[in-house]
């Protein structure tokens, strides 16, 4: 025989209970940040870490359970995450491509880096690239290359000492990002930090080919060095110099990247960043109904 409903100042006081419960551990864990920022600063060790918190965001979709949105516990974790950040580099600012009407870049980067970090807009991707490589900030968020706007900011990730590619946006849907899922491209951030594999990732690339190859062609001379193209767009100078992207964490000692140019079509190819592969509107939603 079950008791009888609890009433609403019991609930309320219980729910006090666990605010409580909530803010002491969220207390506890900068606490435990705190020292592990000092240990990365004794050792050289990178303060943000895309990879790791990738891998963090995905374990919390996994084991999510009952009615509470699987997507709100993540930005959640989100603002935790860059306030943390901030709080071990208080110099830690992005920079965003934001031109007139064009935001949807500024708010997959708010979405993701959370309402404390500090933005500047900039009126291109090179621009916005630019104070990575100055220095003036650690994140520069550009839109992804797409089939009809291929854009050429990419070409200067090529460099030895360019910031890569580390994270797509949105990583776990757009949010009231502006343009909603309407087919409003995604956005890549790039930064100085070191890729880590998380077991479910995408590598960007640069292929330099001694000829015009065809989208096909392309695809067949990757997939026969064992690299599963997933996007593939010419630069808008022509189909000798592509933006690729493929399947898993290829790192610059891989041989299939031998293998690759072993092939007399492919004179060059440069890894331009690695992120972890989104997780995504579907996931957020199964998780939700467990």
């Amino acid at each position: 025989m079950s008791g009888a409903p609890k009433s609403l100042d019991e609930l309320r006081q219980e729910i006090d209970v666990i605010d409580r419960q909530l803010h002491t551990l969220i207390q506890q864990r900068g606490g435990l940040a705190g020292e592990i920022a000092e240990i990365k600063k004794q050792e050289s060790i990178d303060r943000v870490r895309p990879g790791r918190e990738a891998v963090l965001l995905r374990a919390l979709v996994e084991r999510h359970e009952g009615e509470f949105p699987a997507g709100a516990v993540l930005r959640i974790w989100r603002e935790m995450i860059s306030s943390l950040v901030l709080m071990e580099m208080p110099e830690y600012s992005v920079a965003v491509y934001a031109s007139g009407e064009d935001q949807a870049c500024w708010d997959l980067a708010r979405d993701q880096f959370g309402s404390r970090t500090p933005m500047t807009a900039h009126p291109s991707a090179r621009d916005a690239i630019s104070q990575v490589f100055d220095g003036a900030a650690a994140l520069a968020v550009v839109p992804s290359p797409t089939e009809d706007a291929p854009g050429n900011w990419w070409l200067n990730l090529r460099a030895p000492k360019a910031p890569k590619i580390l994270y797509r946006l949105p990583f776990f849907g757009r949010g009231n990002a502006r343009g909603g899922n309407s087919g409003a491209p995604d956005a890549f951030a790039v930064g100085h930090m070191m890729p880590e594999a998380t077991g479910d990732d995408r590598t960007a690339v640069v292929l330099e080919t001694g000829g015009d190859l065809s989208r096909s062609g392309l695809t067949d001379i990757l997939s026969g060095a064992e690299l599963s193209p997933t996007f593939l767009a010419p630069t808008t100078a022509g189909a000798r110099i592509c933006y690729a992207e493929v399947e898993g964490f290829v790192g610059p000692d891989d041989p299939r990247l031998m293998m690759l140019l072993g092939r007399e079509a492919i004179k060059q190819i440069t890894i331009i960043g690695t992120y972890a592969t989104p997780i995504g509107d579907p996931a957020l939603t199964a998780g939700e109904t467990k």
